[in-house]
């Protein structure tokens, strides 16, 4: 059966998303995006942990669409980590295409591993716009 007329547009639903990398030594990575809030998620993947994610609220770091001026809340969410002691970056992008970035350390000498997403003076690490932005 084909439809005689579209019905009326809605109001916009909830922004959600989720990427995930399984590349880091002893952990997986997730990133989560949630009512307008980015998470960074991990998970222990050494024998006899538990295997649950610990998740750390990303939103309340510095310069997160969320709280900036511009009431633009992010759409999208992405995370990109390759092992060892790199720092495993988050992004996310806007509605209008503004895309942000922050990053955290996996800590793998506790039990399970965490998230370390602070920087060297213990506060936490900014979202700042990467540099040439999409077009």
């Amino acid at each position: 059966m084909t439809p005689t007329s579209n019905g009326a547009t809605g109001a916009p639903g909830a922004r959600a998303d989720i990427d995930a990398a399984q590349d880091v030594n002893s952990c997986g990575v997730r990133a989560a995006l949630t009512g307008g809030r980015t998470f960074a998620g991990v998970r222990d993947r050494r024998v006899n942990e538990s295997q649950n994610f610990v998740w750390t609220n990303l939103s309340t770091h510095p310069g997160h669409p969320l709280n900036t001026v511009t009431g633009v809340l992010p759409c999208a969410a992405a995370v990109n980590a390759h092992g060892g002691d790199d720092l495993i970056k988050f992004d996310v992008i806007t509605g209008t295409g503004q895309v942000r970035e922050t990053g955290c350390l996996a800590v793998t000498n506790t039990h399970p591993v965490t998230l370390n997403c602070d920087s060297t003076n213990n506060t936490p690490i900014p979202w700042t716009l990467v540099t040439n932005q999409p077009a």
